[in-house]
């Protein structure tokens, strides 16, 4: 037998989450008199914004990635004072010090699903990065 052969097929793995999107947008007085748009006349002298807001469910997955960033900072408040204020014959004279800030950071980033079942293998996935507000996306190691 071809040692080829004998190998079982490779599979990945891919655990989706249910994810719950909406989409919310105000639309004040201003707009809608200039969009036209009919509202009953009792409720006009109430109403001064209109919300529209469109909520769906999404399969998705989570794939975490960190990210490293090197920074070179002056050393010491003396080394950012002449840095900020000190003209550029002083700095030449005496030059600022620098140091190396190295730090890392994870960035929650969400492959979104929208029609699973009609996915072709290799197409693309819609990416966004959940960023700090109600739930953190922004982790420090």
């Amino acid at each position: 037998m071809n040692s080829t052969s004998d190998k079982a097929p490779e599979f990945e793995t891919y655990i989706l989450k249910p994810l719950r999107i909406r989409f919310s947008q105000v639309f004040g007085r201003y707009t809608l008199e200039k969009m036209k748009v009919d509202t009953n006349p009792l409720l006009n002298h109430v109403m001064d914004a209109f919300e529209l807001q469109i909520t769906t469910n999404i399969l998705g997955q989570s794939r975490t990635q960190i990210y490293s960033v090197e920074i070179n900072v002056p050393d010491g408040w003396w080394e950012q004072f002449k840095f900020q204020h000190l003209p550029s014959w002083w700095q030449h004279r005496w030059p600022i010090k620098w140091k190396t800030v190295k730090r890392k950071f994870a960035l929650d980033h969400w492959a979104l699903l929208p029609k699973f079942d009609k996915v072709p293998p290799g197409e693309e996935v819609v990416m966004f990065t959940q960023v700090p507000g109600n739930e953190p996306g922004i982790k420090s190691l």
